[in-house]
């Protein structure tokens, strides 16, 4: 993995390690406490874990080995996305994204760990920032960067809107 996408994927690990643990700490009421139509802070994992494994998937649909010689165009909707999460305005997940039952945060957890592992495998064979990495069409195509950008800005709105 080329260095700056590498320093920006551990900071980004440390930080999903430290969200975790931020839950973990909460007494068990707390970490089930919900406000209006907000996440609970275990639900926040599970949809984080959730969030991770569709972005993974879609990468896996359509590897960034395909996309080889390909311009990187971010779609409009993707600005937005990242700039109303940037400023933790209130954006609802997709349906697809919303965990469902009970929650066990061991679970949540491991399946979040387990998404950025496979998005790692991806980054790794990206040589430059710029290197294409997911194509979908909300989205358009965007770089190894972008997808960083993306799950940075994702974090920064559940860590400034924290529930608990």
């Amino acid at each position: 993995m080329e260095a700056s996408l590498a320093e920006r994927f551990e900071a980004l690990e440390n930080r999903r390690v430290a969200l975790v643990e931020r839950v973990r700490a909460l007494p068990p009421d707390k970490q089930d406490a919900k406000q209006g139509s907000a996440f609970s802070a275990r639900e926040l994992i599970a949809h984080m874990g959730i969030s991770d494994t569709v972005s993974l998937k879609r990468i896996a649909k359509r590897p960034p080995s395909t996309l080889k010689g390909k311009a990187t165009k971010p779609s409009f909707l993707y600005r937005k996305i990242v700039a109303d999460l940037e400023k933790a305005k209130g954006i609802p997940a997709p349906p697809d994204m919303r965990p469902k039952g009970d929650v066990d945060l061991d679970q949540a957890s491991k399946q979040w760990e387990d998404a950025r592992a496979g998005m790692r495998k991806y980054l790794d064979e990206c040589a430059k920032p710029e290197t294409p990495i997911l194509k979908f069409f909300i989205l358009g195509t965007i770089s190894a960067s972008e997808l960083l950008t993306l799950l940075e800005a994702h974090h920064h709105y559940h860590e400034t809107r924290f529930p608990g």
